[in-house]
């Protein structure tokens, strides 16, 4: 069969036609043309994780201070039970799953556990943002960069005055602040120092709270007592609580909060960056401003003389 007539038949079957309907021609007849190359368009660049920015993280629940010193130790306490608690709750909104990694919950004790859900949501935002990914050293131990972004902060550091005595059989003193809360007192039980009463949950869970100013004010543990027996009088442990009937009510400047300070005072005694009419009845704030009024009039007597039971106004 000639050549020519060969490529025809397997072209034919190539391109499944009729052998008919295609013409033969010479080799000598055929001239190369150049092919045109139709290049499909490149695909659309997909946005990954690692482009997106930390705004694409849940947004951190209400700041709160914990000691990271426990986190570093392993030490158990609250401050690492809240930890726990606010890793979890991440943890869940970004789709991890915490409970096959920590089966114990908010126990308190940074062990393997913490650890190993500590690594997964560390791994996840680091995938999340670059900036956070370079700047990480560890995956078990959180960093402030880390800690901002479930809602905590490092405690701020407190000054200790010189001559202020702690009871060594009392629970460990956390650092307070503005958005400090009642709380548990884990102590021995607290007497009213005239009654000889123990205090009611409505006064003794100010406790932790009192005692964290007073060391602010270098104003020792030994008038804790005397404290609480006037927060007692004064507002029985109701921190919104307002006195409308008094001179100083019809003046325009009632007393308001915990140890029932009247707006003028406040301002002249508040903690700095404190010093207006939104902090008069924060626990903490008017706490602070309390004592520091008390100490600076009067001196630690009058403290002395609340401890005896001669709680009155001041």
């Amino acid at each position: 069969m000639p050549r020519n007539t060969t490529r025809l038949l397997a072209a034919s079957a190539l391109l499944s036609v009729p052998a008919c309907a295609l013409v033969a021609y010479p080799a000598s007849a055929v001239t190369a043309s150049p092919v045109t190359v139709v290049s499909k368009p490149a695909p659309k660049a997909t946005t990954t994780k690692a482009t997106k920015s930390l705004s694409a993280l849940p947004k951190p629940r209400k700041t709160r201070y914990i000691d990271t010193k426990q986190l570093r130790t392993g030490k158990a306490g609250t401050s690492v039970k809240t930890y726990q608690a606010r890793i979890r709750i991440f943890a869940k909104e970004v789709g991890i799953n915490y409970r096959k990694i920590n089966k114990s919950g908010a126990t308190g004790h940074y062990g393997t556990e913490t650890r190993e859900l500590t690594r997964a949501v560390t791994g996840h935002v680091a995938a999340v943002n670059e900036k956070f990914r370079s700047g990480l050293k560890s995956r078990v131990h959180p960093n402030k960069a880390f800690l901002a972004i479930v809602g905590l902060k490092p405690e701020p550091k407190v000054t200790i005055p010189a001559g202020y005595e702690a009871n060594p059989s009392w629970p460990a003193i956390v650092v307070a602040t503005a958005d400090s809360k009642p709380s548990k007192w884990r102590g021995p039980a607290l007497k009213h120092p005239r009654t000889k009463s123990t205090f009611s949950n409505n006064v003794s869970r100010w406790a932790n709270l009192v005692r964290a100013v007073m060391r602010e004010h270098g104003v020792s543990d030994k008038y804790l007592v005397g404290i609480l027996a006037q927060i007692q009088q004064e507002s029985g442990g109701d921190p919104d609580a307002v006195n409308n009937w008094d001179s100083n009510a019809k003046k325009g400047t009632p007393s308001k909060g915990l140890l029932q300070v009247i707006l003028p005072t406040y301002k002249s005694y508040a903690k700095s960056g404190y010093a207006t009419s939104k902090y008069q009845t924060v626990p903490y704030t008017n706490i602070w401003a309390a004592l520091n009024y008390v100490k600076g009039r009067y001196g630690m007597s009058k403290f002395a003389s609340w401890n005896s039971g001669q709680n009155q106004g001041y």
